[in-house]
């Protein structure tokens, strides 16, 4: 008897279900995770290089980060709003990138606050700077007067008056950061004393030499 082999069970081929294409919105909300993640690893270099910039175009950098960032910002709202609608298409799993919108924000803030502390202590620096500056410049007025007071003329004098008066809005700005600086305010008052003496010694040399000149006039 022929022995009869049971049939070879064919398994039909199950076809590869096709993979789901990637929905315009999706792809227009990962290119906007990308840009906002190349932005925050340019604004973390660009700040971590500042310190190679003087005082003034440190804070005049940090306050234009500051406007890039609040424009930044206003993208990061409009990709939220772009991850709900996609949330809303059928099917959609957008679980890394739910994820990466929300540790970008997290990084918003962080930049964001530190932006805010930074320019606080640059303006504070930078006016520090200043005061350093003008005391630098009392002190050369000082030499200066000391060593050509009783030989230097009408108009040297009055360029030097000039000079002094070109800082006057520099003095007023450091000298509202020294009413709310105690450890400032006691340098700023005997600052002040000095330079207004100085002043004072100036002038007087002026109108004396003023004097003399029209007794001169007067004598001829």
């Amino acid at each position: 008897r022929i022995k009869l082999e049971a049939p070879v069970e064919v398994q039909p081929e199950v076809a590869e279900a096709p993979k789901k294409e990637e929905s315009v919105k999706v792809t227009q909300l990962n290119e906007s995770i990308m840009d906002m993640v190349y932005f925050v690893d340019e604004m973390e270099s660009t700040i971590g290089d500042l310190f190679q910039l003087d005082l003034k175009n440190q804070l005049a950098m940090l306050e234009k980060i500051q406007v890039k960032l609040k424009t930044q910002v206003e993208d990061y709202e409009k990709a939220k709003v772009l991850l709900d609608d996609c949330k809303k298409e059928a099917g959609s799993e957008l679980d890394v990138e739910d994820q990466h919108i929300q540790e970008l924000g997290s990084k918003y803030d962080s930049i964001g606050f530190r932006l805010e502390d930074l320019i606080e202590s640059a303006k504070l620096d930078y006016k520090k700077e200043k005061f350093y500056k003008i005391k630098l410049s009392l002190a050369d007025s000082r030499d200066w007067y000391k060593q050509h007071a009783n030989e230097t003329s009408k108009e040297e004098l009055e360029a030097r008056l000039a000079e002094m008066e070109q800082l006057s809005e520099d003095i007023k700005e450091v000298q509202e950061v020294c009413e709310a600086e105690t450890e400032w305010k006691r340098d700023f008052v005997q600052f002040e004393e000095s330079w207004t003496d100085m002043k004072g010694a100036i002038e007087r040399l002026v109108q004396e030499k003023s004097g003399a000149i029209q007794d001169m006039k007067e004598f001829d």
